[in-house]
């Protein structure tokens, strides 16, 4: 039978667990927060660059453009002089000049229709890529939402879990509480107060000796386990 040491001390360890595990998520929370900022950024930053892409075919369209006045101007002004020359030779080097200069605004359309056609298809391509994403941010963000609403809520029952801990530790004797705030620290993780059964410690599973074994009937004292230093009570 447990006496009431133990039974306080067990008592004890339960808040002491609970108010670890609200803290515990109490820490993960901002970590979540910004890496779903970070996708949140990622996605605005994908969206981006879909338009940028655009942007930039529409930069070299006009540039496409701009070099096929350039080209028809240069070609209005080689059929100009042509009127002017007497020279047969002057006049075929024109018209030379002036064929190169037709083939060069052909193959310069041709590259701005397919400019063009490639703009089509980027718009609709960063149009249904933004409607998606838009889709996946809204939903980071309404994650966002939960997690700082889990915050609120975590940090409310931290506050009572706190009591908790101190109503608990308040049932102790200083001494008891000084071992078990001892224990703990040094087992780093719970539980930090285990059964004996069949003389083996169930914190670390190993046999203990007798005389452990026969110090843990022993009322008002505590005893510990000699390989892992937990709080040790009889099944």
């Amino acid at each position: 039978m447990l006496d009431t040491v133990i039974e306080n001390l067990l008592a004890l360890q339960e808040c002491d667990a609970h108010r670890d595990n609200i803290e515990n998520q109490l820490e993960r929370i901002p970590l979540e927060i910004t890496r779903t900022e970070e996708k949140i950024q990622q996605e605005l930053e994908a969206i981006a660059a879909a338009k940028n892409a655009v942007m930039e075919l529409e930069v070299r369209r006009k540039d496409l453009d701009i070099e096929i006045k350039s080209a028809e101007e240069q070609a209005a002004k080689y059929k100009n002089q042509q009127l002017l020359v007497k020279k047969n030779e002057e006049y075929a080097a024109l018209q030379h000049e002036i064929s190169g200069m037709a083939d060069k605004i052909s193959d310069l359309e041709d590259s701005e229709l397919g400019v063009m056609i490639e703009i089509d298809d980027a718009v609709k391509s960063a149009k249904s890529e933004e409607e998606e994403r838009n889709g996946s941010i809204g939903d980071l963000r309404t994650l966002i939402s939960k997690r700082e609403q889990h915050r609120t809520e975590f940090e409310a029952q931290l506050e009572s879990a706190i009591n908790a801990v101190n109503s608990a530790a308040a049932e102790l004797d200083e001494k008891s509480l000084q071992v078990y705030q001892y224990v703990k620290k040094k087992a780093k993780r719970p539980p930090f107060i285990v059964a004996l059964e069949n003389q083996k410690c169930n914190g670390c599973h190993l046999r203990v000796p007798n005389e452990i074994q026969g110090n843990i009937h022993k009322k008002g004292e505590l005893t510990r386990c000699n390989s892992c230093g937990r709080i040790l009570y009889s099944a």
